[in-house]
């Protein structure tokens, strides 16, 4: 005689499978999140970089540039998705120096989280890293302008990119570059 255990196995699978393709449908189209002003600023910020940690998808990093103070740039730090937020205002002449604009971040996959941007003056990029999710940066290097390179023109400047990888999603960003 035989069994009937393979056909029931496969009949059970078959139904799990089914039951997992209905369920999502009748949820209904996913909603969209409601804008949040993160800063509270009255004035404008810019050129924003935003990560998020892959160790800890409830960590987001926002960095951007600000208008007031003349050195510094806006920072918030979120540890529950985005729900709640820890705000500050960083390289205003703190342990980052006089940072201006151009803020970068990305996540490495251990959770380190590394910071470039420029300073006000002068010709290094500094690297800051956080090993805390962001709620704090110490610089680590500052990289000089090669010796030897010519300064460029803005109009030499035009069509100048860069890429920005974050392979924990499997996308590359462009974004233009003031060199």
């Amino acid at each position: 005689m035989k069994s009937k255990k393979p056909a029931f196995a496969a009949s059970v699978l078959l139904g799990l499978a089914a039951s997992l393709m209905v369920f999502p449908l009748l949820a209904g189209p996913p909603t969209t999140p409601a804008n949040i002003d993160v800063s509270q600023l009255s004035n404008n910020e810019s050129e924003e970089t935003i990560a998020v940690n892959p160790t800890n998808p409830n960590n987001i990093v926002i960095v951007t540039n600000v208008v007031v103070p003349a050195a510094g740039m806006f920072a918030a730090v979120s540890l529950d998705g985005g729900s709640s937020w820890a705000t500050r205002i960083i390289g205003n002449n703190d342990n980052l120096g006089a940072a201006c604009c151009d803020p970068s971040l990305s996540f490495d996959e251990f959770g380190n989280l590394f910071l470039t941007y420029l300073f006000n003056v002068g010709n290094t990029v500094p690297v800051a890293l956080s090993t805390d999710g962001g709620l704090s940066f110490n610089i680590i290097a500052n990289i000089a302008k090669p010796a030897g390179s010519r300064t460029q023109t803005s109009s030499e400047r035009r069509g100048l990119f860069r890429f920005v990888d974050q392979p924990r999603f499997g996308s590359c960003l462009t974004e233009a570059v003031p060199l």
